[in-house]
């Protein structure tokens, strides 16, 4: 069987056809004669996803869960694993779980987590430019810094997939503010970009790119459904929208599409079309269907999500499958393939984290359940007990204590606790900030804006402060004419007692 091209040489290939910077365009426009650019734009974003690759120690692979396996791109995988001795790793990342059901999304990351650690994701919902939230990322945050080498050195996280997965969504979920410009068509994003989440952390977002060669060829395939239908290309640049109208009538429900529609039975992908046509009076001269706006309808409703669609995962997963080949007439299990099959997931990695908690932390945080960290049952031993024993003595004080008033800690009157509890020694309460100074906890990351209260504050503060020059100036200018009308008025009252 001949083996699939490495990235390297799709790279290579790409940059001695294509002279870099040479005739880009939109890959979604469809001027006449623009099939060359396409491909030499499309062979663009290949040398620019392998310079992402190659730049980057954390490659995050951003999959679509509606239909994921059809989002994996071999080439890649293969060529990051192949680097791992270069300390290179991989994560899957299932973006948009909530546009499908929870059973569905949990038996998705139990077959990817198979072979690669997979966290479920959810971007940020409000149209806010800042302060961001999603509950799904912290769990991602937790373990793209536990992949870094060490907390002194830096990492680079590139994150690819193909167009219109949530890439950008997720890169501004992740900064908590929109640093990534974001559209609902494919292919917004065109070049590379760096956006730096905290000090020793930063993120390369990539061009969407159409990974495998094969499921872009001429021919009107099903590979070739099957990529237009991930929403890649603009509605308005598809040659054939009749034929991915056929596809998603022989996925979707019957049922759901005359609900959506309010049309009756549907038997055919035309006869469908045509009563379309009619319902939403998309009609040529004469009053014949256009059956092709009726298809491009379809098919934006398709991509904005009014179509509900999702893939299941396959029930046994192919690492448990052993490879089989004929022997005599008869299929047979290979040689060395005994044993495959009986392999048990992996449960949890080396120090520095445990993969259960980690994964349980994140799916609590996707599907708002309890945490696994939460639910673990942990025996304590050793100075766990010690120091558990010594918490519960000083929980029972402050039970003892809570009907008692206190007062701050800085105050110079005499203690009113009891005997039984221990006063705060003098050192600690020293030590303690004032509680103007305890007001804010929250720690700003390395690059973020200055508040403005603490520029007001800084530039009040500043001797040599435009303002504060102003004022001295004036409060010297009003000094000396008090000091001049206090002198002027003595000579006044002299002159009198000489008269």
């Amino acid at each position: 069987m001949v083996s699939e091209p490495a990235l390297t040489s799709i790279a290579a290939l790409a940059e001695a056809v294509v002279p870099s910077g040479e005739g880009f365009m939109d890959p979604s426009s469809s001027i006449a004669g623009g099939s060359k650019t396409k491909e030499q734009l499309r062979k663009h974003y290949v040398r620019a996803l392998h310079k992402v690759i190659d730049e980057s120690d954390i490659v995050v692979m951003v999959l679509d869960a509606r239909d994921p396996e059809g989002c994996r791109s071999r080439l890649v995988e293969e060529e990051i694993r192949r680097r791992e001795s270069e300390g290179k790793k991989l994560v899957f990342v299932l973006n948009k779980i909530d546009l499908v059901p929870r059973e569905n999304a949990q038996a998705w990351l139990k077959h990817l987590r198979h072979t690669t650690p997979t966290l479920p994701f959810r971007s940020a919902s409000n149209h806010q430019r800042t302060n961001l939230a999603s509950s799904t990322a912290p769990a991602l945050m937790r373990l793209l810094k536990l992949y870094k080498p060490s907390a002194a050195q830096s990492a680079t996280v590139g994150v690819v997939g193909y167009p219109n997965v949530g890439k950008s969504s997720l890169i501004n979920t992740l900064k908590r503010s929109k640093v990534c410009a974001v559209a609902a068509q494919p292919g917004h994003t065109k070049e590379l970009q760096t956006v730096q989440l905290e000090r020793g952390l930063r993120v390369l977002d990539s061009p969407g790119v159409v990974f495998d060669d094969d499921d872009f060829d001429d021919g009107k395939g099903r590979r070739k459904g099957n990529v237009l239908l991930r929403n890649v290309v603009k509605v308005e640049d598809i040659e054939d929208p009749i034929a991915l109208v056929e596809e998603i009538v022989a996925r979707t429900d019957h049922e759901a599409l005359q609900k959506l529609y309010k049309l009756p039975t549907i038997e055919t992908t035309l006869q469908f079309l045509t009563m379309l046509a009619l319902t939403t009076g998309r009609l040529l001269k004469g009053g014949t269907p256009d059956l092709i706006a009726a298809a491009r309808t379809v098919l934006t409703d398709w991509n904005h999500q009014k179509i509900r669609y999702f893939s299941e995962p396959p029930a046994i997963h192919p690492s448990l499958i052993p490879s089989t080949v004929v022997e005599g007439g008869e299929r047979t299990v290979a040689p060395g393939a005994e044993n495959v099959g009986q392999a048990q997931i992996v449960t949890e990695f080396s120090k520095p984290f445990s993969l259960q908690g980690l994964f349980g932390d994140a799916d609590a945080g996707a599907f708002d359940t309890q945490p696994a960290s939460d639910a673990m049952d942990i025996e304590p031993t050793g100075d766990l007990v010690e120091c558990m024993e010594e918490h519960v003595d000083a929980v029972e004080i402050d039970e003892s204590t809570s009907q008692v008033e206190r007062k701050r800690w800085r105050s110079p009157s005499p203690s009113p606790f009891p005997e039984s509890v221990p006063a705060m020694s003098e050192n600690v309460s020293a030590m303690r900030m004032p509680k103007r100074l305890r007001r804010s906890h929250i720690i700003p990351s390395y690059d973020a804006p200055v508040d403005e209260d603490a520029l007001q504050t800084m530039a009040n503060s500043n001797p040599l402060n435009r303002r504060s020059l102003k004022r001295d100036a004036k409060n010297a200018r009003r000094a000396a004419a008090r000091a001049m009308n206090a002198e002027v008025a003595g000579k006044m009252d002299v002159d009198e007692v000489d008269i």
